[in-house]
């Protein structure tokens, strides 16, 4: 409970200070100190995967980010959030993964505080990102709740190895911070050497990681070893140009606890047609999806990241164009080779104005009971976003 009661202290401090951020005296880049933000509204509709119910769910998060810059190597970074999500699914198995994304579960230290969870209303307090870092000459030393991705793949990413996300998540940039020492020394301009480790409340969810990049030609390489929920990993990737597209790939060799050894693989390419038009392709392969426990993998958040995908191949496309600066359009659409599913989200974005951007989207799903997109069911969103 004291627990509880010094992280609501320090956030509504620390977001009564962000009244004044609208103002001259904080609200530019200054050498020590820096504070903005955000407010977000995302409201969807869709039915509950058990019944079939109709259901809503109007999500306001305020984000307050803190940059303290006193020295030139040194700089401490807070990011806080205050989540109000107003639902009619309490007693929905979908609302229990909402509950599931909590850094209780998913973090080393739990920066989450839930002050109401009842019918109508989920209330949640959080610090979304905390870290010390410090870099100087070679040296870039990260201390705290960061963000950890050294996948460079826009759908699956094999080397996204600490904290994975669906690319069916309607808020993509948003990841639960990974608790870590992260240690990265530059041999060079285009090399470097990074140690991480990622402790956890038990020993087995231990995450540790050594990722070694380097460059051949016009290729960045990525090799990386470590150890993750007591899974040994070795990966490679490169990221490049063939001829005027975009080139990259990924492979994990995984050798689990229990020696049923996997390996997951993703290649992509995207290409840019014209200065409005992009596009992009993946292929995805999991050599750990079993397709044989549907029912898990949509009720646990959990199993599903350690799973990342029901059947065992995926192909990714998007499509994106702008119609004027301020309009653009874009289509994310993924296959399920096995089950001969189909994920659909058309997404239309507008800059209304400098701080101010507006989306409505859909996302559409197509196939049979057992098959990778097929238990979910079509939804439909609104996302406002204004920036301070």
């Amino acid at each position: 409970m004291q627990k509880s009661i010094r992280i609501i202290s320090i956030l509504l401090l620390l977001n009564l200070m962000s009244l004044f951020s609208f103002g001259e005296e904080y609200n530019y880049s200054s050498k020590k100190l820096t504070i903005n933000g955000y407010y977000k509204n995302i409201f969807s509709s869709s039915q509950t995967t058990g019944n079939k119910k109709s259901f809503f769910s109007e999500l306001n998060r305020l984000r307050l980010k803190i940059n303290f810059k006193p020295v030139s190597f040194l700089e401490f970074n807070i990011s806080l959030d205050n989540e109000f999500l107003f639902h009619d699914f309490y007693n929905a198995s979908d609302f229990d993964i909402i509950r599931q994304k909590n850094q209780k579960n998913l973090a080393f230290i739990d920066g989450d505080y839930v002050s109401r969870d009842k019918k109508h209303a989920y209330i949640r307090h959080s610090i979304y990102r905390v870290y010390l870092k410090y870099k100087k000459d070679n040296l870039c030393l990260i201390l705290g709740k960061q963000n950890i991705d050294f996948s460079r793949m826009r759908f699956f990413g094999p080397l996204d190895l600490f904290n994975p996300t669906s690319p069916l998540e309607l808020e993509q940039d948003e990841k639960i911070g990974v608790d870590a020492l992260n240690l990265e020394y530059f041999l060079n301009h285009f090399s470097s050497l990074n140690i991480i480790l990622a402790p956890y409340k038990t020993l087995e969810k231990t995450k540790f990681g050594i990722r070694f990049i380097g460059k051949l030609n016009d290729y960045d390489l990525t090799v990386v070893l470590g150890e993750f929920d007591k899974d040994e990993v070795f990966g490679f990737g490169f990221d490049g140009y063939f001829f005027n597209a975009g080139l990259r790939a990924e492979i994990t060799y995984t050798y689990p606890d229990n020696k049923n050894k996997f390996f997951r693989s993703a290649i992509g390419m995207d290409y840019t047609p014209s200065t409005k038009l992009y596009l992009l392709g993946e292929y995805f392969y999991n050599g750990k999806a079993s397709g044989n426990d549907l029912n898990l993998f949509l009720s646990s958040y959990q199993y599903a990241q350690k799973m990342r995908s029901f059947n065992e191949h995926l192909l990714g496309f998007m499509a994106k164009y702008e119609f004027t600066p301020l309009i653009t359009f874009s289509n994310w659409l993924i296959y399920d080779i096995d089950g001969k599913s189909i994920f659909l989200n058309p997404q239309i974005s507008y800059n209304v104005f400098t701080n101010l951007d507006f989306s409505l989207g859909t996302q559409f799903f197509w196939g049979k009971t057992n098959t990778e997109f097929g238990s979910y069911e079509n939804l439909y969103y609104t996302e406002l976003k204004y920036f301070f």
